[in-house]
């Protein structure tokens, strides 16, 4: 699996970020509390969409917004792959090469 575009809105500390990771290996570095650790939250969520801090889905969202967005261009199982959430406290879409996921549990697997 590799990552081709990432997109973030209003995720955590984030506003918006658009990282496009090189072809190797890339390092993640910074001052402290400059959001590496919400980077790796970020990308970890398309995994089975579960923060490994065990935060509410609400708690990620950046503190005076109304949601957050994130979307994830790879390459995985073979093909390109779009992932997409968008996370409110009232509503949660995910939405996986076009087609609306009708739980976070079926992204399982694809985003490795």
């Amino acid at each position: 699996m590799n990552i081709t575009n990432l997109n973030i809105s209003n995720f955590r500390n984030i506003k918006e970020l658009e990282l496009k990771p090189d072809e190797g290996i890339n390092i993640i570095f910074g001052e402290n509390a400059q959001g590496k650790t919400n980077l790796i939250e970020c990308i970890w969520l398309f995994s089975g969409f579960r923060s490994f801090r065990g935060s509410k889905e609400t708690d990620l969202i950046r503190f005076g917004e109304d949601f957050f967005r994130t979307e994830l261009d790879f390459y995985g199982m073979g093909r390109e792959q779009n992932a997409k959430m968008i996370v409110s406290p009232h509503a949660k879409k995910i939405i996986l090469n076009s087609v609306p996921m009708t739980a976070s549990s079926k992204l399982l697997g694809v985003f490795n």
